[in-house]
């Protein structure tokens, strides 16, 4: 089964994605990259463009997400995407930050079924022209789970290359235990296997059981799972090679490679990033999750590691942060 990386904003960029691929070399087959918005006619910004160059993501499949609800801008990203070389977009359907939708995009576009038909199916018409795939990453809804029955019939109208879903609403945002007797449905009406499970996938032995559940699911997206475990990837691939379930407590080599990865992230921020504070700022948001790959328990090596987290948090120094992560990293 084919793993993705699902894009979060401000923390997977190309930065992130080239270290990541270069310690865990080819257990990912296609990373998605942070949402974009059109830049007037131009498509994509200068920011976006450098972060979508192909030349500044060697070795990677990347797919770019594109967060519109107006087909005229659908229009322009796409025909950008298309000169940078890009023969498949996914639509961002699910962001459910309250800035995004109040724009009515992401998944405030999923309050307006009718304009979001108009939209996809002006948007499946200019992917036509200019032969790309589009596929669609959704939630169920805005605030009840009857609204997928009704979004669920839309897709299905249209040839999208894949149908990427997170069964929660936007109200739930990721608080809430996942709805997954909604893909269940999506899985049994679904037109083809091309629907694709994501959220809430943190250990390795769930992998087999999402496996049996929906028998030809050709990939599983996973987000915040690979940033709270950035080994879970390659134990995944090694519980592929035994053809078993796969132990979720990460050996010795595991946490070696998940050392050699934040080692590499950090120095890698150092060399390109533009001062120490903007270093911190994006180490502290991968911390937001890594330290989930500590947990904190009641005995004196769980308070060591709340005492080394909270000083993660608090850093303004490199010297102090270096000195939180030795903590963590010693046990």
């Amino acid at each position: 089964m084919k793993l993705y990386f699902a894009p979060m904003e401000g923390i997977t960029g190309r930065i992130f994605r080239n270290t990541y691929e270069s310690v865990f070399t080819g257990q990912i087959e296609t990373y998605f990259a942070p949402f974009i918005s059109c830049a007037d006619k131009k498509g994509v910004s200068r920011k976006d463009r450098r972060e979508l160059l192909p030349q500044n993501n060697p070795g990677i499949r990347l797919i770019p997400q594109v967060l519109e609800n107006r087909a005229e801008e659908f229009g322009y990203l796409a025909q950008a995407l298309k000169q940078l070389g890009y023969d498949e977009i996914n639509v961002n359907l699910g962001c459910p930050s309250k800035t995004v939708v109040s724009k009515g995009r992401g998944a405030g576009f999923l309050k307006d079924p009718e304009a979001l038909d108009r939209f996809l199916e002006a948007a499946f018409e200019t992917c036509e022209k200019s032969k790309q795939r589009l596929s669609i990453k959704t939630r169920l809804g805005m605030e009840e789970t009857e609204e997928f029955e009704r979004l669920f019939e839309i897709y299905q109208r249209y040839p999208y290359s894949e149908l990427i879903i997170h069964p929660r609403l936007q109200r739930d945002y990721y608080k809430f235990p996942v709805r997954t007797v909604f893909f269940d449905d999506a899985w049994e009406k679904r037109k083809n296997d091309q629907v694709i499970y994501n959220g809430d996938i943190t250990k390795c032995s769930q992998i087999a059981a999402l496996k049996e559940k929906y028998p030809g699911m050709p990939a599983l997206m996973i987000g915040r799972g690979f940033l709270m475990h950035p080994y879970l990837a390659q134990m995944i691939r090694e519980s592929e090679e035994t053809e078993n379930s796969g132990s979720d407590q990460p050996s010795p080599e595991h946490v070696k490679k998940l050392w050699q990865f934040h080692d590499s992230l950090y120095a890698a921020y150092k060399e390109e990033m533009p001062g120490m504070k903007v270093v911190l700022f994006k180490m502290k948001e991968l911390w937001f999750y890594l330290g989930e790959s500590f947990p904190i328990t009641d005995d004196e090596a769980g308070k060591r590691h709340k005492k080394a987290l909270k000083q993660i948090r608090k850093s303004q120094r490199y010297e102090d942060f270096d000195g939180a992560v030795m903590q963590l990293r010693q046990g």
